[in-house]
Formats: C-alpha cells, structure tokens, sequence
C-alpha cells in the first residue's frame, strides 16, 4: 500500500528532487518491514484536539446539483492546524465514511491514488476514508463544548508517519498542479 502511495506522490510532485523520494521510499519500505499494526494512529489520543484527529459522528452539510441542501451524519478528520483550533473562531472537518458505502471499486482509495481520499488501514479506522471533497466549517467553541460535554468523542490521534502521510495528501488536495492546458490558460491573460 505504502509503496503506491509514494508512487503516487511522486507522480503527482515531479518536482521532488530524486534522492528526497528514494529516501521515503526507503523508509517506507523499512517501516512496513516492521509490519505494525497500528502503523498510523497512536496508542493513545493526544490530549488536546490536534490536527489530524478523528472523531465521532457529527452533521455535514452540503449542497446538491438543484441547490437544496442536504445532510448527513459521519465521523470526522480535523484539517484545521491544531493552533487555530483554539485560536479562531471556526474548524474545518471532513468526513470520514464507510468504505462499504463507496459505490465504485476501493482498491484505488486503500492504495491512497485517489486526490480527494484518504486511507488508513489501522484497526480502528480500516472500514473507513476520509473525504477531502465534503470538508466543512463548524465552531471550534461548539466543538470544543461537544468534547467537553461527551456529546463527541475522540476516536484516533494520528502518529507522526499517519501526520505526514495526511499532510501529503492534503497538499496533494490542495496544492497539485493544474493541468496543462488550464496553466497555458492562465498564461494567456
């Protein structure tokens, strides 16, 4: 999995310089020699809500192609930088949905070559990816009073491989070249 995943970003960010992507390669092949089963996620949640951190089921919000707003209930990621959770006023969540819900085949979401997805395949989050597309703001303070009053939990703090791993894909979500004819567009005016 972690191998098409590199592959991925490789193609994705041609502009790495070669020896910064054989030493993820490297280390990534080395990491899953060590075959942990929780090679991602930490043994224990950080204590305070983090950037990358999945908690339980909350209303999203989203608008259909005729304008009508629709709504449903799921997990959620954090994508805000875990200092403006408690510096601004609103945090912004995506989704975390069932990959038994997907209707298309998985296999391109568990190997991480789709842009918009994220996918861990630690126990407690392996039924499930992360949907970059359906990312919606909400108050940190109503967040926060959630966590406080039990009404919301957390589920999973990333580690440090499942923090790099998330950061990559959501540059890749957000940052990732135009194509090209859009960029000699771009040129034109």
């Amino acid at each position: 999995m972690m191998q098409e995943f590199i592959d991925f970003v490789d193609e994705v960010y041609p502009s790495l310089a070669y020896d910064v992507k054989e030493k993820a390669k490297m280390a990534v092949r080395d990491f899953e020699e060590m075959n942990c089963p929780n090679a991602f996620l930490m043994w224990d949640n950080l204590g305070e809500l983090s950037q990358g951190d999945v908690l339980s089921e909350i209303p999203f919000c989203y608008f259909d192609e005729e304008g009508q707003q629709k709504m449903f209930k799921a997990k959620a990621m954090v994508l805000s930088m875990s200092c403006d959770i408690e510096n601004n006023d609103m945090i912004l969540l995506a989704p975390v949905l069932r990959l038994a819900d997907y209707e298309a085949d998985v296999s391109s979401i568990v190997h991480n070559r789709t842009l918009t997805y994220l996918y861990y395949p630690d126990d407690r989050l392996k039924d499930y990816y992360i949907d970059f597309s359906y990312a919606s703001t909400f108050s940190s303070s109503f967040i926060q009073e959630l966590l406080n009053d039990k009404k919301l939990s957390k589920i999973a703090s990333l580690n440090q491989v499942g923090y790099y791993m998330f950061l990559c894909k959501l540059s890749i979500f957000f940052t990732r070249r135009e194509d090209p004819q859009t960029q000699q567009d771009r040129k034109k005016r």
